[in-house]
């Protein structure tokens, strides 16, 4: 697992990002999956979220319910589950979010006292995820520049390969996160979008973890097919 801490104004944010390593998980989910719509055993499911949780020491976990989606939730109180949201966000201490990925980007900012977790691959691209996140916190009178970002475990530019038509919608919302794949053909690096969408408002940005196409230490929905989830969390300790 993957973590650090980031602090801020006096506070102290703890964030990690999961790989498939560890875990009771059993072939193809093997072995530390944390997510339950994929097909995994939910008691094997329940142990490794369990796991992480121990791991991550800063409170119950709030998991949501991605649908490619860009809606931000606001939680100001740890919840189970939040249905049907890509991206929450929270400003309580022990009320630690996560988001799942396996190509998609585990996205957590950090800033002033916020922290946010969100869900994103190609479609949250395209239809603005980062200025969805942003507008919540500007709305909440947050200095977007102060902004702290990591971009988790994901599929790179040059194993993503895209159809022209979705090259197409890529390029007219991000351009930058357009790329060229391995058979020549056009791809989308989505963490490199996101990177510079945070670049442009001010905010410091890390690329964390390796391409999960690539690396045998992460879940790949593209190249695995059946498979399970990895995490991203973020959370203040203080």
């Amino acid at each position: 697992m993957l973590s650090g801490t980031v602090s801020v104004g006096g506070r102290t944010a703890k964030w990690a990002f999961s790989s498939r390593h560890g875990g009771v998980s059993e072939a193809p989910y093997a072995g530390n999956n944390m997510a339950g719509h994929v097909g995994d055993d939910p008691a094997h499911v329940r142990a490794n979220r369990v796991g992480l949780e121990q791991a991550f020491a800063a409170g119950p976990l709030s998991w949501m319910g991605p649908v490619h989606g860009v809606e931000v939730r606001l939680l100001r109180q740890p919840a189970a589950i939040t249905p049907d949201v890509d991206a929450l966000a929270t400003r309580d201490a022990q009320t630690p979010l996560v988001t799942l990925g396996a190509d998609c980007v585990p996205m957590l900012v950090v800033v002033e006292d916020w922290v946010v977790a969100a869900h994103v691959g190609w479609r949250g691209l395209v239809d603005g995820m980062t200025a969805s996140v942003a507008g919540h916190l500007q709305a909440q009178g947050v200095r977007l520049p102060s902004a702290q970002v990591l971009l988790g475990p994901a599929i790179c530019g040059a194993c993503y390969g895209v159809s022209q038509e979705r090259a197409a919608l890529v390029a007219a919302a991000c351009e930058p996160a357009l790329s060229v794949a391995r058979n020549g053909g056009p791809g989308a690096d989505i963490r490199v979008g996101l990177a510079a969408e945070w670049r442009d408002l001010g905010a410091e940005v890390r690329i964390v973890g390796d391409c999960t196409f690539e690396s045998p230490a992460y879940f790949s929905h593209r190249r695995d097919g059946v498979t399970g989830r990895q995490a991203g969390v973020i959370g203040w300790l203080t």
